[in-house]
């Protein structure tokens, strides 16, 4: 395998383009390559990692979920089978943002912009499954519902 960026790598025996956290290989359709190594933030679900490289994956039999931790990758799976319910939860942005993109809306748009867009609500992606509840930001949550429920026959 030849990696094309940190968490893109080729693999020429196969022909295949992965993405190294989660192992699945993209599909080369835009609309489905989407749902792989998607930025994400945890909210109850390892909430103390939000902001370290966390992203979301949907795998042919999971759910995948990567983050940075102490320089080491981690990964959990949540098998389709395993969840028995999928919601759109709704939260405020300054629960689902870093301090630095505050930061960083301040500088870009002014401080009026920044404290309405903190302020808007957004929606997230809530599941139960058989060990545990998850609630996360993913950029379109009823899209990765839709799919969750779908692949897992809900």
């Amino acid at each position: 395998m030849t990696n094309t960026t940190p968490v893109k790598a080729y693999c020429m025996k196969c022909d295949v383009l992965i993405h190294v956290p989660s192992g699945v290989p993209y599909t080369g359709n835009p609309e489905e390559d989407k749902f792989i190594g998607s930025p994400a933030f945890p909210i109850l679900f390892l909430a103390e990692h939000a902001g370290k490289d966390f992203e979301a994956t949907l795998a042919p039999d999971a759910l995948v979920l990567t983050w940075r931790a102490a320089k080491e990758s981690k990964i959990e799976r949540i098998p389709y089978s395993t969840i028995s319910q999928v919601e759109i939860g709704e939260r405020r942005q300054s629960e689902v943002s870093s301090y630095d993109s505050l930061i960083g809306s301040v500088l870009a748009g002014g401080l009026w912009t920044a404290a309405e867009s903190y302020l808007t609500n957004v929606r997230t992606l809530k599941m139960k499954a058989q060990q545990k509840d998850y609630e996360i930001w993913v950029p379109e949550a009823p899209k990765w519902a839709h799919k969750i429920r779908q692949a897992g026959g809900l």
